[in-house]
């Protein structure tokens, strides 16, 4: 006997009809409620448009928008958030797919209105919801971490703010992505739980007073919606939702330091997939300064120290112990080799930042 849902057609319809279909819409599970001998035939009218709008013969209408990233954003007043869409299997496509409320089981509920399809930038059409919402793709960007030369890792994006930790934690809370929640002061993946304080194969979100750091664990085991998770959160920081900041990448295998930038729009730039950088050349964010201190023998270490920082960052060599480092960050080497004199093995480098304004965003080297 053959099963009824075998018997399931579709036709395409004018999208200019999808006004009258109805007053209220959800967003639903494609693979449950498109009967799976229509599957592919649906799917690849799709890769020939953005949207596809088709009724089914059990009479049923669905509306399928193409993405080309694995979240969309969902825009309402002065609001947003960031909410996963459907991978087609494997491939780096992604849909959602929308139908009138109670015509299948519900994914996301959406306010009362009728929809409306209008055309956003790279040919996307975004989704028009009454007047309360709009439903559009994340910017287009480069994963955070394209500047690092993979390792074992961790590695880490950490943003510095003049912000609280308590200011930082409710602009989270205000934008928190679908798949992320809060556990202590961390924002962790739900698709990927890990055990206390194990790095490997994780996606999160740490912060504190005065930085949000964005983490890959060991093996960067990081999935498309993860990058896109991360990238709805960096272009909105990149836009001064907490000011001005400046930020560092950092490889946590080998301790080094593989870019780093000074601004919003720098982040902005940083994460924009053109023109395209290799990590492995010069480009505007490792072409970063270096100081070599050689100190003579007989000579006090931490007083030639001293004034060799001054002399470098453009103060007097006299200026007091702990001046140089004062500066703004993007005004100072972000590596301090230092050539010992024969017998000395190690120096003090903390007593030239005594506010630990700093911390570890210089490198110091021993030679």
């Amino acid at each position: 006997m053959i099963d009824p849902a075998q018997k399931v057609q579709w036709q395409a319809v004018s999208l200019e009809a999808i006004d009258g279909l109805a007053q209220a819409w959800e967003v639903v599970d494609f693979f449950a409620q498109a009967p799976s001998h229509l599957q592919g035939s649906l799917l690849l009218a799709l890769t020939r448009s953005e949207s596809l709008l088709v009724a089914l013969s059990d009479g049923r209408k669905m509306l399928l928008i193409r993405y080309c990233d694995a979240a969309a954003v969902w825009q309402s007043d002065s609001n947003e958030h960031c909410m996963a869409v459907q991978r087609v299997r494997q491939d780096n496509a992604w849909l959602m797919a929308f139908m009138p409320r109670g015509s299948g089981s519900c994914l996301s509920s959406l306010p009362p209105g009728p929809l409306a399809l209008v055309a956003a930038s790279s040919g996307h059409v975004d989704v028009l919801v009454g007047s309360h919402m709009r439903i559009t793709i994340v910017a287009a960007s480069r994963s955070w971490d394209w500047a690092w030369s993979p390792s074992l890792g961790p590695v880490y994006l950490t943003l510095y703010l003049e912000r609280s930790a308590d200011q930082i934690k409710q602009w989270l809370l205000q934008n928190l992505p679908q798949g992320y929640a809060f556990v202590g002061d961390r924002l962790h993946a739900t698709r990927n739980p890990q055990p206390e304080k194990r790095l490997r194969h994780t996606d999160e979100v740490w912060f504190s007073e005065g930085r949000i750091c964005f983490v890959h664990g060991y093996y960067r085991h990081v999935e498309p919606v993860d990058n896109a998770r991360a990238t709805f959160l960096l272009r909105k920081l990149a836009r001064a939702e907490l000011g001005e900041l400046s930020f560092d990448l950092f490889d946590g295998d080998y301790g080094r330091l593989c870019a780093a930038g000074y601004g919003c729009d720098s982040l902005s730039r940083y994460l924009d997939p053109e023109p395209r950088h290799d990590h492995r050349s010069p480009h505007p964010w490792n072409t970063l300064r270096q100081l070599e201190i050689t100190v003579p023998a007989a000579i006090d270490v931490t007083e030639h120290i001293r004034q060799s920082l001054n002399l470098a960052v453009g103060l007097p060599a006299q200026a007091p112990l702990g001046a140089a480092l004062a500066m703004p960050i993007q005004q100072l080497p972000r590596w301090i080799t230092v050539r010992l004199p024969l017998g000395v093995r190690d120096f003090d480098h903390g007593c030239h930042d005594p506010d630990h304004r700093i911390g570890n965003r210089i490198r110091w080297f021993t030679a």
